[in-house]
């Protein structure tokens, strides 16, 4: 299948059918900013080489307004969102649009040194505007360890995790130049950034770890 543009998912949705889901639940994702957030979840998806191929299976962390399972979807892979979707505000703010996207959303979400309690092997597990490494305390490097290894039991070898986390100043860890922990964390992610592009959208403060080294880090740290 040919590259997708924003122009292109907008049309397909429809941006009619955009504002008035956007009338309905208030979601930001749909308001005026809605090409930004379409962009950086097709830039991931362009970035896995899912407009090349077709019937993989994905997990994307903390879905929100369910953009990205969306476009797989549209480029033909079988992709699960996972969210807080059983408090009252996203009963009404997105629960609507999940049901109009006609995707998958389950409320099965990452928590420290617990196991993911999601029985599905998958070829690439993603998380954009990650918050779970620092919710309620940040994540050191234990806990990332318990994190991989956990993840290497969902994952297919060929795959690999996706790992976007939130910048700018408020997400900056305490005594830490980077956002994603205590600066032994971040010594272990050096190595794996994907190249920041304002142009397509793709996050700084973001890697891709291939399968082998999910495992190598949860062996090393």
């Amino acid at each position: 299948m040919s590259e997708l543009t924003v122009q292109d998912v907008i049309s397909i949705v429809g941006r009619n059918t955009i504002k008035e889901l956007f009338n309905q639940t208030g979601n930001r994702y749909l308001g005026d900013a809605v090409e930004k957030y379409i962009q950086e979840k097709l830039s991931v998806a362009n970035y896995l080489g899912l407009h090349k191929t077709s019937g993989k299976k994905l997990i994307d962390i903390g879905t929100g307004a369910g953009w990205f399972p969306y476009i797989c979807k549209l480029y033909g892979h079988d992709c699960i969102g996972t969210e807080t979707i059983h408090t009252d505000v996203f009963k009404h703010s997105y629960i609507p649009i999940y049901k109009h996207f006609d995707i998958e959303v389950t409320d099965k979400l990452i928590f420290a040194n617990t196991p993911f309690d999601l029985d599905k092997q998958v070829d690439y597990i993603v998380t954009l505007r990650s918050f779970f490494p620092n919710r309620p305390t940040v994540w050191e490097v234990k806990e990332w360890k318990y994190f991989f290894n956990d993840m290497l039991t969902h994952l297919k070898v060929d795959g690999g995790l996706y790992l976007g986390c939130n910048h700018g100043k408020r997400y900056q860890y305490k005594n830490s130049n980077c956002h994603w922990g205590p600066n032994e964390v971040c010594k272990m992610f050096e190595d794996y950034h994907v190249s920041s592009n304002k142009a397509l959208k793709i996050k700084p403060n973001t890697v891709y770890l291939p399968y082998n080294v999910v495992k190598e880090l949860g062996e090393k740290i």
